[in-house]
């Protein structure tokens, strides 16, 4: 058990905590074109979900592309649709198998963000156009 797990374990009601904001650098104020094109999967929703909602935004300039296995795997689909139709974005749901190895494919976490980099409307883009935020578990 790793040594903050140990510690979570002993807390009890009453304990002080430290709560930090948000770590990394993908907040609004680095922010430097119109349009935001956000592309997360697996648990990595979950901080995009939060971006989708706080990013400042035109109507039609907020885009979250969403891939997964199955339509059953795509997490906070609802709240998605829901923020989507409130703030004038879009998202799109990239549904397929992902390779058996993570480095054999462009959906796979180690190589996701390279491929979309290289491909479509990002190729040939200058590197302070996309930012990109690597973690794992």
């Amino acid at each position: 058990m790793r040594a903050a797990h140990h510690r979570h374990a002993r807390t009890v009601p009453g304990t002080l905590v430290l709560i930090s904001g948000q770590n990394g650098g993908l907040v609004a104020t680095r922010r430097t074109r119109p349009w935001v094109v956000l592309i997360a999967a697996g648990i990595g929703i979950t901080p995009m979900r939060a971006r989708f909602e706080a990013l400042p935004t035109d109507r039609d300039r907020l885009v979250l592309l969403y891939p997964a296995a199955r339509q059953e795997d795509l997490v906070l689909r609802d709240e998605l649709e829901e923020l989507a139709e409130r703030r004038g974005g879009t998202v799109h749901y990239l549904l397929g198998s992902r390779p058996a190895d993570p480095r054999d494919g462009p959906l796979g976490p180690p190589t996701m963000m390279q491929a979309v980099a290289r491909t479509g409307p990002f190729r040939g883009r200058a590197r302070r156009s996309i930012h990109c935020e690597r973690f794992s578990l």
